[in-house]
């Protein structure tokens, strides 16, 4: 009878542990289905709408006949340094530079200093990244429009803007995402193929692919820190929002106290009460550049700019990579300090190791504020100056040599 009453003791115990166990993982699960529910009306309740530009269009482009022998590649830094060029031997109006495709300009050049006629054209884009050029590599050799040479023209904005929208969801990034050629996936209802690209640019496989394309992770603690926020931002809306999330919180808490959010805010008053008595804080700059989002982007697109790279080398691609100059005087001090460092040493040493030919027109001394319409976009003076040195350098070299005005033959 002990025995019996022993075991049934066991069994009442055993049972007990079981139905606390059963109670917290379903108190854990409804935690989990809870918070994901409140994450995923968050994201929607406060999402930004997303930044909409006026795109070239890459679908007429893809579909028609064009394909240039060389092709100019970039932001709207390089298409400034095409259209502004080409201003000075066609009428062009300032409506036609969003979508203007021409560089009829350095086609001239090319012909007049290598003696080669070839065709040449521009699908630079005003706010476009480093990772939408790849993007667009990528489908110029999908359609079999790939070029003999491509001349990415780029400042460092292009690494870095933080103000666009993340990597697959730029503008240029989705239009080019959603167009494939005519016997791509035709056998898949246009729906499906839809949610195969939507799939493909997320956020969270965009993090994964980031993440290890660049396996710098597994020995830099810093990096695998970008990478766990890139894949819990991309998992979690809260979790990406939290920096601003709390500056908003912490800024309404100051205000009810009466005091500033930020020692930056506290200077500015400091400086407004005391501009007259010569202080210290009179000489604070007016703009502030937050270098913790950039940092992380130029980081993410630094990996698409070695992307881009290789997606050239194994296509037989000439990629010439230009680094134009700037308008020192007024776009230095926008940049966050760590960056205006990094850059350009990072980009001049990922081209070095893949021997791409590179320009950099950076450290140029030679162009000044009068070959800018602004901080940083060339003007007709700067973009005929910057395209006379880079056809005179190309053509000192056999790339331009070997161009033949004959079909492509890979």
């Amino acid at each position: 009878m002990a025995s019996d009453s022993s075991e049934e003791l066991k069994e009442h115990e055993a049972s007990a542990k079981f139905g606390k166990r059963a109670a917290a993982a379903q108190i854990c699960a409804w935690t989990i289905a809870l918070c994901l529910t409140a994450d995923i009306g968050a994201s929607i309740a406060f999402k930004k709408p997303r930044a909409e530009l006026k795109l070239p269009v890459y679908g007429a482009f893809m579909r028609s006949q064009d394909k240039p022998d060389v092709l100019v590649l970039g932001s709207s830094v390089a298409l400034c340094s095409s259209f502004c060029a080409d201003q000075t031997i066609k009428k062009l109006s300032k409506e036609e530079k969003s979508e203007y495709t021409g560089a009829l300009y350095l086609q001239k050049q090319v012909k007049e200093k290598s003696g080669q006629e070839v065709t040449t054209g521009t699908l630079a884009t005003a706010g476009a990244m480093a990772s939408d050029a790849w993007m667009l590599v990528k489908k110029l050799v999908e359609f079999d429009k790939k070029p003999k040479i491509i001349i990415y023209e780029t400042v460092s904005r292009d690494l870095f803007d933080a103000s666009m929208p993340q990597i697959g969801d730029t503008p240029v990034y989705r239009a080019l995402a959603s167009i494939h050629p005519p016997q791509k996936n035709q056998f898949l209802p246009k729906p499906v193929i839809d949610a195969i690209d939507n799939v493909q640019r997320s956020p969270f496989v965009t993090a994964l692919t980031i993440s290890f394309s660049d396996t710098r992770f597994l020995t830099d603690p810093e990096r695998l820190q970008f990478c766990v926020d890139a894949i819990a931002s991309s998992l979690s809306f809260t979790y990406k929002t939290r920096t601003e999330n709390r500056t908003w919180l912490t800024d309404k808490l100051c205000t009810l106290l009466n005091r500033k959010a930020s020692i930056y805010e506290a200077a500015q008053a400091a400086k407004s009460a005391n501009k007259n008595n010569g202080e210290p804080t009179n000489g604070l700059v007016e703009y502030q550049v937050d270098s913790r989002p950039q940092e992380k982007r130029y980081a993410d697109e630094l990996v698409y700019f070695e992307k881009l790279i290789k997606l050239c080398r194994d296509n037989s691609i000439e990629l010439v990579v230009v680094l134009l100059p700037v308008n020192k005087g007024q776009y230095g001090p926008k940049l966050p300090p760590s960056l205006r460092k990094a850059y350009p040493g990072d980009s001049l040493a990922i081209t070095k190791r893949y021997n791409v030919q590179t320009f950099d027109y950076d450290s140029d001394e030679s162009f000044n504020a009068s070959h800018f319409t602004d901080h940083v976009h060339l003007n007709e003076l700067g973009a005929v100056k910057l395209t006379d040195q880079l056809t005179s350098e190309l053509a000192k070299g056999s790339m331009l040599s070997n161009l033949k005005k004959a079909e492509h033959t890979y």
